[in-house]
């Protein structure tokens, strides 16, 4: 499924694989952006969340001025 996925204990007792889920909220938990990855390095994906930022961002500036 993940190759480049971490594997974490289940709830069952198994293992399984564990997609990164990464978010840029505001300080009253509002979602700017959401980036779901298979890097297990938090690092890794920063350049992916920012981009998926500023599409974001550009978008709700397009709508403001609608």
């Amino acid at each position: 499924m993940f190759p480049t996925t971490p594997l974490a204990p289940s709830k069952k007792g198994g293992y399984d694989f564990i997609p990164n889920s990464q978010h840029i909220m505001t300080n009253n938990n509002f979602v700017f952006s959401s980036t779901l990855s298979r890097k297990p390095n938090d690092f890794l994906v920063l350049e992916k969340v920012i981009q998926d930022f500023k599409e974001t961002l550009n978008l709700l500036l397009e709508l403001v001025k609608k």
